[in-house]
């Protein structure tokens, strides 16, 4: 379905600190030029409030994240839209996402543990069946979807919007409208499910996918205010160095000690570190839903026995270089902790 979300104008807080602080440099000049007619002073206090390092960081992340979630099978449709991960405040699912069949999704939990984690809070929406114990772990449980999402959004709220449109899910259903009613929109799609091609994030891997998006809606509010208090930071010691007149022929703020360049570097790393420890993160193996009580000894350890974690693409490109140093120079890379370590016999002495 070609359907486009409605346009949501909203500003970052990277976004608001960057207007305040060109404002707050453009003042400063002007007062510098005012008061002390001094041109390498004003244009000194515009370097000083420069929003650089909160710029970069801001799209330092978004750009590791973009790519980070493409590996995981996430198609970021609309990469300015994702930018307001860090300002989402409420989580709406339809809960035809929570379903697999008849019973609810192995990663049903861990949805709600990622968004509890990243401080939202969670409503599921047309419950047209039993939720059992997961509706209690949940704010709130509402029929409508579209309805919901535009109440919150009335009231001010950022809202992340999931669903998995059914064969029947046409452009008016309940389900595809609220989807793309919210700020962000993450559509679940698989070989039954139509593609929404106009929300702003396809997942093809079930909630794992959905999972990692979450994570990244925390790391994006963790990464804005570092990002912020970097920018802060940055102006402040740049303002103390102006004022303390430590420069070179007028020249109050040094080239190559910027604090400006300094933090500006220090948030692209900032940024970059923190789209890695979402792309890093383990996915959840999911819960299964499995009658215990039922089993027998004997198949209850088979079954923990079986269960096996999905590798991390930080574990596959580490296992890629222990396997690239083992074929150039002998396999010479430290084993795991707990591996058993085999030790060349000794030779009897003669």
């Amino acid at each position: 379905m070609g359907l486009a979300p409605p346009v949501h104008e909203r500003a970052t807080p990277v976004e608001d600190y960057a207007g305040g602080a060109i404002d707050s440099g453009l003042l400063g000049a002007l007062a510098a030029l005012v008061l002390r007619q001094n041109l390498s002073e004003a244009a000194n206090a515009i370097l000083a409030s420069s929003p650089l390092p909160a710029r970069y960081a801001h799209g330092a992340f978004h750009a590791a994240l973009g790519t980070a979630l493409a590996r995981e099978g996430v198609l970021v449709r609309d990469t300015d839209r994702l930018r307001a991960l860090d300002m989402v405040d409420t989580l709406v699912l339809h809960a035809g996402t929570l379903h697999d069949g008849d019973d609810l999704d192995p990663h049903a939990e861990a949805i709600l543990d990622a968004a509890r984690r990243a401080e939202l809070r969670v409503i599921v929406a047309d419950a047209t069946t039993d939720l059992g114990e997961f509706a209690a772990l949940v704010d709130d449980v509402v029929d409508s979807f579209a309805g919901q999402v535009e109440q919150l959004r009335d009231a001010g709220h950022v809202v992340l919007t999931v669903a998995r449109p059914t064969p029947h899910s046409g452009p008016h259903s309940d389900d595809v409208t609220g989807l793309l009613a919210g700020d962000v929109c993450v559509v679940v799609t698989d070989a039954d499910a139509p593609v929404v091609w106009g929300a702003d994030l396809i997942v093809h891997n079930g909630l794992a996918g959905v999972w990692r998006v979450l994570r990244a809606a925390g790391a994006a509010r963790v990464n804005s205010k570092r990002a912020t208090g970097l920018g802060t930071a940055s102006a402040m010691l740049g303002g103390l160095i102006m004022l303390a007149g430590t420069g070179r022929r007028g020249h109050l703020l040094p080239r190559l000690a910027n604090p400006v360049h300094v933090a500006g570097l220090a948030g692209l790393v900032l940024g970059w570190g923190t789209a890695a420890w979402v792309a890093a993160a383990t996915p959840p193996a999911g819960r299964e839903r499995v009658a215990w009580h039922e089993l027998t000894v004997a198949e209850a350890l088979e079954r923990l026995r079986s269960a096996q974690v999905e590798p991390t693409p930080l574990d596959r490109a580490l296992e890629h270089g222990r396997a690239a140093i083992a074929a150039v120079g002998g396999n010479r890379w430290p084993r795991p902790f707990g591996t058993p370590c085999t030790l060349p016999p000794m030779s009897s002495p003669s």
